[in-house]
């Protein structure tokens, strides 16, 4: 799985195509939080339904996006957190 980081309070595209299903590992040693849009351009404005990893956490493998945020079939993925983000990530389209 690729390796994804970020600094702190950064918002970072995660995935580079609408994904339907997502499997990621919080690699740091603080919570990250991740969230949906629909775009590859533009984080998300909000992150008040953002899902949050906890330090060594991992997402199941092929997790659908629909189950993590309900109504939404396939879009961007974007993560954060307070102090960085380092997170291995895979996905299906």
């Amino acid at each position: 799985m690729p390796k994804i980081t970020a600094p702190a309070e950064q918002a970072t595209l995660v995935t580079s195509i609408p994904v339907s299903a997502l499997r990621a590992q919080n690699q740091g040693a603080d919570s990250c939080s991740l969230q949906v849009s629909a775009s590859s351009t533009v984080p998300p404005a909000s992150w008040d339904d953002a899902v949050a990893i906890a330090p060594g956490a991992i997402l199941a493998a092929d997790l659908p996006v629909a189950e993590l945020w309900p109504g939404t079939a396939s879009a961007y993925i974007w993560a954060r957190g307070a102090n960085g983000v380092s997170l291995s990530v895979a996905y299906d389209a």
